[in-house]
């Protein structure tokens, strides 16, 4: 079954499937293209995924993420993962992983450090409605799909 890391989306799997296999027009390849794309959703049905929802701290206006690979590391550089853009973040601020089963989040040293609920971590096990703060940026942990692999 594929399982590769670089597959985005049912939806792009999707064109992907017909436009290998649409342009044949011939039934048994349309057959074999509709059998894939009904296996599309048990792909991802156990992916790990983190939902964050990101905002400026004190403003309304929020943006989610998903975050599907790990680790992921959270910065300000273009090098980071998931760039913040954001004066107060650190260049390469922290690190989100799966540790032993569980979300966690790690600071890397960074300049103004990371809170999680209000306080100053270096690493902390991360659960729905947690909330991060990264320099100016407040992060909100929205929902999480499946535990990390231990």
């Amino acid at each position: 079954m594929l399982r590769s890391p670089d597959v985005v989306g049912h939806e792009a799997c999707r064109v992907i499937f017909v436009s290998l296999i649409a342009p044949r027009s011939t039934t048994i390849y349309e057959e074999i293209a509709m059998n894939m794309l009904e296996l599309l959703p048990d792909l991802f049905a156990n992916q790990t995924r983190l939902t964050l929802r990101m905002s400026r701290v004190g403003d309304e206006k929020a943006t989610n993420v998903v975050v599907d690979r790990f680790p992921t590391v959270i910065g300000r550089s273009n090098e980071v993962d998931l760039l913040i853009a954001d004066k107060f973040v650190s260049h390469i601020h922290c690190l989100l992983n799966c540790v032993d089963g569980v979300f966690v989040i790690q600071d890397l040293e960074s300049r103004n450090g990371t809170e999680v609920n209000g306080r100053s971590i270096r690493i902390k096990q991360l659960e729905e409605g947690d909330v991060i703060i990264i320099g100016a940026t407040r992060i909100s942990v929205f929902r999480s799909m499946r535990g990390c692999e231990a």
